[in-house]
């Protein structure tokens, strides 16, 4: 740039006053103006902005294109995920290059009865044919002639029959519901506007849950669209109306519990509907009174359900412990927790997950290295964990584990160290992507990164 070069004269918003009055405090605003996204005054405005920007960055044009060339050539673009299994299905995502979206597909899995056999994925290479293969969603496809194209969530039927989606075709994050017949390529006419991210189908595939955002943008409620049904006619399941807590959803490993977290960077709380029987209303296990930041998980012991609960109670790098579900209809200190993975000064419990054999407990401490192992009573070599799905998708098969005997109990409080029977371990020296200091996963973090994950294969 020289003393010669000349600019163009950057366009100047006009002024006009415009008064909010809050909690008796007036606030005068001479920009409201530009909220109007579809005024024909505010776009012709902001068409002069990008004008000027072009104009004044132009000689950055090469730069720019260089750098963009640098790191696509940096890329694989021609990719796909890890296949992960869901009932007969092995699902994963795959990218072509030169293509901006990713093809969410799935190919059928086996049941021969030999576990090793039926639990490893197909070979699947990237940029080469896959026999069988069923592409449920092609982004691309999706993306055609609209302005702005992005995934909200993917979920399938447990019936394997029925995609539900949301997309968002404006960039501002709200979402558009759809549903769509794996069997026959047609959608439904079910269509669901203003989604935030997120989607799950119930056990039977008759209801879709999604969750809706406020006008600051805060997810506060779960809702229930029942198939075929109109859209006025939709549930609210639950309602946050606390503007400090974000309202976020998952299902039970086993999809028989829509698990409800509520929560902020402190503390959290969970409310629990059970799907065989609705009817029955919202569980609420530690209350938020109680100032815990806690995660929940339900597993079948003995018969019994419990919840594994991942928590910062007296444990200010979290611990694991295990409660039955009797217990949380008694005040919080009279409870009997079970402790599985005991606190530790030096190492951070970063979350678990449940399958019908076990639990893998991820956790971070300073290493150098990331090791995955399986603790068997009495056993100190390690094993290699079951097969575990992706992302967001835990085993299909039910959590039910058989008495863990040596589990000390006690009151009040969490018991001292002791193991459970095949606890599987991720240890790593990554920095965890959250929000919250003390919390592997809080619900705030949850409710906005559901979709990110979207491309991983269908959410639970």
């Amino acid at each position: 740039m020289t003393a010669e070069t000349h600019f163009p004269t950057p366009p100047v918003a006009k002024k006009v006053p415009t008064e909010r009055t809050h909690h008796s405090d007036t606030f005068v605003d001479e920009y409201e103006w530009l909220r109007e996204k579809e005024s024909p005054e505010v776009l012709a405005h902001l068409t002069a902005e990008n004008k000027y920007t072009d104009a004044v960055t132009a000689g950055q044009e090469q730069l720019r294109q260089d750098i963009f060339t640098e790191i696509k050539n940096r890329t694989q673009e021609t990719d796909l995920s890890v296949p992960s299994r869901k009932k007969g299905w092995w699902y994963y995502a795959r990218t072509e290059e030169g293509k901006q979206y990713a093809i969410n597909c799935r190919v059928a899995a086996t049941d021969t009865g030999d576990l090793a056999s039926d639990w490893t994925p197909p070979e699947i290479v990237p940029g080469k044919p896959i026999e069988g293969e069923q592409v449920m969603l092609d982004g691309n496809a999706e993306a055609e002639g609209k302005p702005f194209f992005s995934l909200g969530g993917l979920a399938v039927a447990e019936d394997g029959n029925l995609l539900a989606y949301c997309e968002d075709n404006a960039g501002d994050e709200r979402f558009t519901l759809r549903i769509k017949d794996l069997r026959t390529g047609d959608l439904l006419p079910d269509v669901v506007p203003n989604i935030f991210y997120g989607l799950a189908f119930s056990p039977d595939g008759t209801q879709v849950f999604y969750t809706v955002v406020d006008d600051s943008w805060r997810p506060y409620q779960v809702r229930s669209h029942t198939l075929g049904t109109p859209v006025e006619q939709d549930t609210v399941v639950y309602q946050e109306d606390d503007v400090a807590m974000w309202t976020g959803f998952d299902l039970s490993a086993d999809r028989t519990q829509l698990l409800i977290g509520i929560g902020c960077s402190e503390y959290s709380e969970y409310r629990v509907l059970d799907l065989t029987n609705q009817s029955a209303g919202l569980l609420t296990l530690i209350p938020r009174s109680e100032k815990v930041l806690y995660e929940a998980d339900p597993v079948t012991v003995d018969g019994e359900r419990h919840y594994v609960l991942t928590h910062n109670r007296n444990a200010r790098n979290s611990m694991v412990s295990l409660a039955a579900e009797s217990e949380f209809a008694k005040p919080l200190s009279d409870q009997r927790w079970n402790t599985v993975v005991a606190h530790d000064d030096a190492v951070r419990v970063g979350g678990v997950a449940v399958t019908s054999t076990h639990l893998i407990v991820s956790v971070r401490k300073a290493l150098s290295n990331v090791s995955r192992y399986s603790r068997s009573p009495g056993s100190a070599r390690p094993t290699s964990p079951p097969p575990r799905s992706q992302g967001s998708m835990k085993s299909s098969s039910p959590a039910t584990w058989p008495t863990p005997s040596s589990i000390r109990r006690s009151s009040g409080s969490p018991t001292p160290p002791s193991s459970l029977p095949h606890v599987s371990t991720t240890m790593s020296s990554t920095p965890e992507a959250c929000c919250c200091a003390r919390r592997p996963r809080c619900v705030a973090a949850t409710a906005r990164r559901i979709t990110r994950r979207s491309g991983s294969g269908p959410q639970r």
